[in-house]
């Protein structure tokens, strides 16, 4: 049986810093979190960019059941809006001009390319999707708001709930709580962890913060030096709690020719988010 995701990836950048990665995500994951944290600048985001295609990968393959997002063999490289993944950065991404109804309305029709016949059909219906979306998350009386006027927890919410519209299979999210006071936190990670078990949809959750991990339910790990005491040491993934099938027991270090691992490198005094 296909894993839900397999990764066995390279990219390489300027002054001969080099991030691979090779790791597989087994099917029972779905519904639930492999949390990762690491030291900022080990290369957490970089992993999440290639994952979603927003960064192309030198070599290797990315396969979601199987089927091929990304094989440098074959000249594979599908596109961000094929792969059905959830990306939720650390930067605030909502259009400020917009209302948060007209932010919601325009990722569901971003892209549509259709005649205006049709289109305005499909617009009828996305506005009945946004709007169920929108009592969903509790965000119904903020529908007329600008993002200027929100709080940081309730901009966060609104874009979480802007990737529910497209119905992930796979949800990526970078350092999501980052800059939210203590109660937003606990708000917002819960409100993630429902809505994956809901979907029945797996997720990767990068963060260099313990204690936000701490909040969290799942399976956990972290990048560490394979040599913590030489700096031209590549980062491994060890699991640190959690019983998860498909991944090694507590405190198991994997190395490169595991391919239930991640192995990330760079150069001295280079530095990847």
């Amino acid at each position: 049986m296909n894993p839900l995701l397999s990764v066995d990836i390279v990219r390489s950048f300027r002054a001969g810093r080099t991030i691979r990665a090779r790791f597989s995500i087994p099917k029972e994951m779905e519904g639930r979190i492999l949390v990762v944290t690491g030291e900022s600048g080990s290369g957490k985001s970089t992993l999440l960019r290639m994952l979603a295609g927003v960064v192309s990968p030198d070599a290797g393959s990315i396969r979601w059941n199987g089927e091929p997002w990304f094989d440098a063999m074959t000249g594979t490289d599908r596109p961000v809006a094929r792969r059905r993944i959830g990306y939720l950065p650390q930067e605030d991404t909502l259009f400020p001009h917009m209302t948060v109804k007209e932010n919601l309305l325009f990722a569901m029709e971003a892209g549509t390319g259709i005649l205006k016949s049709v289109f305005e059909g499909r617009r009828r219906t996305h506005a009945g999707a946004v709007d169920e979306a929108l009592s969903r998350f509790g965000l119904f009386p903020l529908s007329a708001e600008i993002p200027g006027n929100l709080s940081g927890g309730q901009r966060r919410r609104v874009s979480i709930c802007r990737m529910s519209l497209r119905e992930p299979s796979l949800v990526l999210l970078d350092e999501p709580m980052n800059g939210l006071d203590p109660k937003a936190k606990e708000e917002i990670g819960g409100l993630i962890r429902r809505f994956l078990s809901e979907r029945r949809v797996a997720g990767i959750w990068v963060t260099h913060d313990p204690p936000e991990a701490e909040l969290l339910e799942g399976a956990r790990a972290s990048f560490e030096r394979l040599d913590p005491e030489s700096p031209m040491a590549g980062h491994s993934l060890v699991m640190t709690e959690g019983d998860d099938p498909g991944f090694p027991e507590s405190g198991r270090s994997f190395l490169p020719k595991d391919p239930g691992g991640i192995l990330l490198s760079r150069m001295p005094g280079e530095s990847m988010r």
